[in-house]
């Protein structure tokens, strides 16, 4: 089960592609409690729990982490579910004193970074106008240096995407190794784009491949997650959109939201399945994808729809307006991305091919956790898979 904690709307940066509207609300104490009781109630005996503290940017109150995670801890005590737990942050606050909080209580760091300096200012500038890369790059420097891990998450759209090859170079360089691409589904996305996206996928596979060969692997999502899914078959039910029913986000007034990005500033709005003084009485109608069968009449016969993230609900809201309901950039976006994937297993040399048996247990980050040697040891690829 994964939820959301908007602890804050406030934000010291003012990126223009966020679907977050900033205001000044804080999460209280009390509510943040209420909503990590709901979460452990809804919960399966032995279920592991994701917990993203999230905002706004949550580090402008980190009395308010610091607190969420010991609640959080003790929760997981009382109830023996596992919780594993993400800050998401502009990285901006980050300092030596929050890295070793982060490392001490293992939390998970995500990072928000489009890329190098020329595009990060681009679109993450602070409230002042002042571009941000500068300060970011020093932080992220020290993360790489304190933490065993740090996710960067690089928003890219119909200006920036040409980039992205690059943009993973510069990352590398700074020793960061788990690189998640997200699209802007919300932006208006040309023909011509679409087809630069083909030429741009291709590089970033060139890429992946390099990395590999060269004994230094990056985790980089659009080629690692679909490489697991090819490898799997297709998505499992457990692994395609659970809003509302396995995923929940909560925001500063109490409200509950089906998922993160439709959260909006808060406020109860069409996407607001209720709230936390009446958590036994949420509104599903929204949920569930029930409608999917009936629009996505494409799908039905697309040879790679098994592959495709045809059903998330808030991407297709965003892009179309309609939760069930997928948008041409989508449908080409996926399609290219699982040719990319085929293409790399396809150039993977066959003896080299257990290096992805951890894709096939769904850990697809494995591999840039750990150095692999320039014998691979099948043995040890399979027991890293289980860790």
């Amino acid at each position: 089960m994964k939820a959301t904690l908007f602890l804050t709307m406030s934000c010291n940066l003012c990126c223009d592609y966020c679907y977050v509207r900033k205001h000044d609300a804080t999460m209280s104490p009390a509510d943040i409690q209420r909503a990590i009781d709901f979460i452990f109630a809804a919960a399966d005996p032995d279920e592991r729990l994701d917990f993203g503290l999230f905002g706004g940017e949550p580090l402008l109150h980190m009395s308010l982490v610091e607190n969420t995670v010991d609640f959080l801890e003790k929760r997981s005590e009382q109830s023996g579910n596992t919780v594993r737990m993400s800050l998401v942050t502009n990285g901006t606050l980050l300092n030596d004193k929050i890295l070793r909080f982060v490392r001490d209580r293992h939390l998970i760091l995500q990072v928000s970074c489009d890329g190098n300096p020329l595009v990060q200012d681009r679109h993450r500038r602070f409230t002042d106008g002042r571009g941000t890369s500068a300060v970011l790059e020093t932080a992220l420097r020290s993360a790489v240096e304190t933490l065993p891990a740090v996710l960067v998450n690089m928003v890219y759209s119909p200006d920036t995407y040409q980039a992205l090859p690059g943009s993973i170079e510069y990352l590398a360089g700074l020793g960061l190794r788990q690189i998640i691409l997200n699209p802007d589904y919300s932006a208006i996305w040309s023909l011509e784009d679409i087809a630069g996206l083909k030429e741009t996928y291709n590089h970033i596979a060139g890429l992946y491949l390099d990395y590999y060969t060269g004994r230094r692997p990056l985790f980089i999502s659009l080629i690692d997650e679909k490489i697991a899914i090819i490898l799997r078959g297709g998505y499992g039910r457990s692994e395609r959109c659970r809003m509302g029913y396995r995923e929940f986000a909560f925001s500063p007034q109490g409200n509950i939201f089906p998922c993160e990005r439709l959260v909006g500033d808060g406020e109860k709005n069409r996407h607001c399945i209720g709230h936390l003084d009446r958590p036994d009485q949420l509104d599903r109608r929204h949920c569930g994808l029930p409608g999917a069968t009936a629009k996505q009449v494409q799908c039905r016969t697309c040879g790679v729809s098994d592959y495709c993230m045809h059903w998330c609900g808030c991407s297709n809201f965003l892009a179309t307006g309609d939760y069930h309901l997928p948008s041409p950039f989508i449908c080409a976006s996926e399609r290219l991305a699982i040719e990319a994937a085929f293409s790399v297993l396809r150039q993977v040399n066959t003896d080299n091919q257990l290096i992805f048996i951890n894709h096939y247990a769904g850990l697809p980050m494995v591999n840039s956790s750990v150095h692999i040697p320039q014998e691979v040891d099948p043995e040890r690829i399979f027991l890293l898979s289980k860790q």
